[in-house]
């Protein structure tokens, strides 16, 4: 049964004084919120959240703010609670903003500033959660992968990923879980494409997702703490304005190879399905599609029309700057690096553990390897969740046995571009995303839907 809630539009916005000494230029200052919600409204289906976002930056903002006001203040308590654990503070937030804040584009913060009105934040408030996305680039583990042609069923791309994340993050004051507030954000923005994506309520930020131009991004961070910079956008705000601004990988490639913060992988593909991997972090890069010889780097191997990422760089150069040693393989070279190895005395701080994140790819590229010539839109999930539940390989299973955040996955998702066609499942107070129900929409009909 699909349910439609409406925002109900009571009271008239008071733009503060404050607004100004932020640098925020608003267009509409004496507006009501009936004017301000415009076209924002929630949709519910099957229990999904999907918030629909349209018009100026700063009204995209209010609607979602204003629309999901509880939710973006449970996920921000749970943030600040959890950041606790790791000894950052507000006032690190804010300090890292005031850093980044001149690279980021006008724009964005006006959508900040749009979301702290409609949800009764601050603009710092709002601010300070994008830097909480990389403050927390260290404790999360991601697949994605893009097949076409020969590899799948029927020649047309698909995408897939998971993203992993601690599924403890909660709000202190209500209990809600940080995945218990995922929602679908449908955004069609007056200067930009319309794009679909999942994400957290409470952030303008983006792990990837699609737009109507058939441009597709995935995202999984790569640590390197050799080579980063506060100096630039973080690379979730990148995406999310590359979904609004790109119409061909080519264009999505040069966005996001700018102004870059930290490690990550991203794949990028569209229409033409021309599918590239970029591997980047401050001031280097790695850009490949499928049959590039680094793609060959042994331990890793190649798979035709077919490109995939987890949280290691294969690129030997982009390696170096990530771990002393490429090969990833061992084991021993995994307890070398282990916080286990710390308690004996011979643990080098420079090195993380990449043995697992050699595992997580193997274990993955073998089940699409398997399912070559047969990948389309229900096996590629299925890929993602049998490989998650530990069904297709004993050592890993093992491993994800006792290390239990390898089967904490946030969401997953998979998408054909060509159809239009979204399969997604979501983590919920008990189950990992690879346990949950899969729900099935499509890019057009979410587009093209409309109030009552």
């Amino acid at each position: 049964m699909k349910t439609k809630i409406v925002g109900i539009f009571v009271v008239t916005l008071l733009i503060t004084s404050a607004i100004p000494t932020m640098g925020i230029s608003l267009e509409k200052n004496d507006c009501s919120d009936n004017i301000l919600l415009n076209d924002g409204w929630i949709e519910e289906i099957d229990g999904v959240k999907i918030l629909h976002l349209s018009g100026s930056y700063y009204e995209m903002g209010y609607q979602h703010g204003y629309l999901l006001k509880d939710e973006i203040h449970q996920n921000y308590r749970a943030y600040l609670d959890f950041l606790k654990i790791k000894g950052i503070t507000y006032d690190d937030l804010l300090d890292l903003w005031h850093i980044m804040k001149d690279y980021i584009p006008q724009n964005y913060k006006d959508e900040l500033q749009g979301m702290a009105d409609g949800s009764e934040l601050t603009f710092e408030d709002t601010a300070t959660a994008v830097m909480m996305e990389v403050v927390n680039h260290d404790i999360t583990a991601c697949f994605h992968a893009a097949a076409w042609d020969s590899a799948t069923k029927d020649g047309n791309l698909y995408r897939f990923r998971s993203v992993d994340w601690p599924l403890i993050v909660r709000d202190p004051d209500t209990g809600i879980y940080l995945q218990e507030n995922q929602i679908i954000i449908v955004r069609i923005p007056d200067d930009g494409w319309t794009s679909v994506y999942s994400t957290i309520a409470g952030t303008i930020t983006s792990m990837g997702g699609i737009n109507d131009q058939g441009v597709c991004i995935t995202s999984s961070l790569s640590w390197c703490m050799a080579d980063i910079s506060n100096h630039g956008i973080p690379a979730v705000l990148r995406i999310r304005i590359a979904q609004d601004q790109a119409s061909t990988s080519e264009e999505a490639i040069e966005i996001l190879n700018n102004n870059r913060t930290r490690g990550w992988n991203i794949i990028i593909s569209d229409d033409n399905n021309n599918c590239y991997i970029v591997e980047q972090s401050a001031d280097n890069s790695y850009i490949g599609t499928w049959d590039d010889p680094v793609e060959s780097n042994n331990p890793f191997w190649e798979i035709e029309n077919v490109v995939r990422r987890g949280n290691c760089y294969i690129s030997k150069n982009m390696a170096s700057l990530q771990r002393k040693v490429y090969e990833p393989r061992s084991i021993i070279h995994w307890l070398y690096n282990s916080k286990i190895a710390k308690l004996f005395g011979f643990y080098d701080s420079f090195k993380y553990e990449y043995y697992p994140e050699f595992l997580h790819y193997k274990v993955l590229s073998e089940e699409i390897q398997d399912n070559f010539g047969e990948l389309d839109f229900n096996v590629s999930m299925s890929v993602l969740r049998d490989c998650y539940s530990g069904k297709t390989n004993s050592k890993w299973n093992f491993y994800q046995s006792i290390f239990q955040f390898y089967r904490s996955v946030l969401f997953q998702w998979a998408i054909c571009p060509k159809t239009g066609d979204i399969a997604i499942s979501f983590a919920d107070a008990d189950d990992s995303a690879h346990k949950t129900p899969i729900y099935y929409f499509n890019f057009n009909d979410l587009v093209n839907s409309t109030p009552p």
